[in-house]
């Protein structure tokens, strides 16, 4: 194992963050069916990009864009300490897939002034046509999320001393939204379910973003192709159909063609399919994550991010780790807790090790620890 492998070579380092490169370990030794499901499942991943950036917050994408046109096209000096701060705005944007840190959740403090990216920007939209479909009201919204401390402090607000939802600016609910009323929409949908879905309840919610009417009357915008985001999902779905000629199994097939469903319908029992057949496929070499999964950012936890995640088995280091698997008892029977804790035969013990391939959404940059099936 060389030296890459083991630290990772350092791309770059820029406020609180440095970004380090990976070989992915077994890659190579693939066949080439196993490559180009690889390849297919990473393409379904990257086209999610655009959904995480507008879920972490209203404007991100805007932003983005704004931030992206001046460091592609701006023919000023680069030197200068306003340009350098800038370009670590958009470090941490791309980063982050937002304003906000991924960890922190506190909003980024811009170290170049408003005035300076203003001047930007009215030179691209003077001299080269470039941002024009920002009106300057837009824009001053825009300069004002960015530069005004006061305004979306927090992406996700959970300390409780103000309403969850209103204090947080992550983008499931319209403003004007509360806590409240979001509660008392989602136990009406619990109220009103069937047989069907209280013995298999779904994850209300899961898959939308709460809107309100111009009375008041909240309904959902439905993560699906012809809804909200239905243009990546179509990307995602497409990379998705492709990936289902090298498949590992055909329970993995059967696994994938329900997440199509999903993401064509928007409808949650899919979702469910979807869940049970992956987790009872597990002779597959290279597997995925794909959908709104996590519900971390929501301030409710209801809300799924969207993440994609695509990782490789590492045979030799499972056997490892299916040894200590196997010898569950002992570590049970010598741990140094009470024996009233102690299970006397403890089941269903079992790890995999992985290699990631290709992050996305919720899960890039920053990786998950492990995937936990509990």
């Amino acid at each position: 194992m060389n030296k890459l492998n083991i630290a990772g070579q350092s791309v770059i380092r820029f406020a609180d963050i440095e970004v380090l490169r990976y070989q992915i370990d077994g890659f190579e030794a693939l066949p080439l069916k196993r490559k180009l499901l690889v390849y297919h499942l990473s393409q379904a991943t990257l086209a999610g990009r655009d959904i995480i950036f507008d879920q972490n917050g209203r404007y991100n994408l805007r932003i983005r864009h704004i931030l992206e046109t001046i460091y592609t096209h701006y023919e000023g000096a680069r030197e200068t300490d306003e340009f350098v701060a800038l370009e670590e705005y958009l470090y941490r944007v791309w980063f982050a897939s937002g304003i906000h840190h991924h960890y922190g959740c506190d909003k980024f403090v811009p170290n170049f002034s408003q005035s300076y990216l203003s001047g930007i920007v009215e030179s691209l939209q003077r001299e080269h046509a470039l941002l024009l479909e920002y009106s300057q009201d837009e824009l001053a919204d825009i300069y004002a999320e960015i530069f005004d401390p006061t305004r979306s402090p927090k992406s996700t607000e959970q300390s409780g001393e103000a309403d969850l939802v209103e204090a947080s600016s992550v983008n499931f609910y319209d403003r004007g939204v509360g806590q409240k009323a979001v509660e008392a929409y989602y136990q009406a949908l619990q109220d009103e379910a069937d047989e069907d879905e209280r013995q298999a309840p779904p994850s209300y919610g899961l898959n939308s973003r709460i809107a309100q009417t111009a009375d008041g009357t909240l309904y959902e915008q439905v993560y699906k192709q012809g809804g909200l985001y239905g243009e990546a999902l179509y990307r995602i779905s497409a990379h998705l159909k492709d990936a289902l000629e090298y498949v590992d199994t055909e329970m993995q097939a059967e696994a994938i063609k329900s997440l199509l469903a999903y993401y064509r319908t928007g409808n949650l029992k899919h979702y469910n399919d979807f869940c049970i057949k992956w987790v009872q496929d597990t002779a597959v070499s290279v597997d995925f994550i794909n959908g709104f999964t996590e519900v971390y950012a929501d301030p409710l936890g209801l809300k799924g991010s969207w993440e994609g995640l695509v990782h490789i088995k590492n045979p030799i280091a499972s056997e490892r780790t299916d040894k200590i698997c196997r010898e569950a008892k002992w570590f049970e029977e010598h741990a140094p807790i009470d024996d009233r804790f102690k299970k006397a035969e403890p089941k269903g013990i079992s790890a995999s090790v992985i290699t990631v391939a290709m992050l996305g959404g919720d899960s890039y940059p920053a990786t998950p620890i492990g995937i936990n099936l509990t």
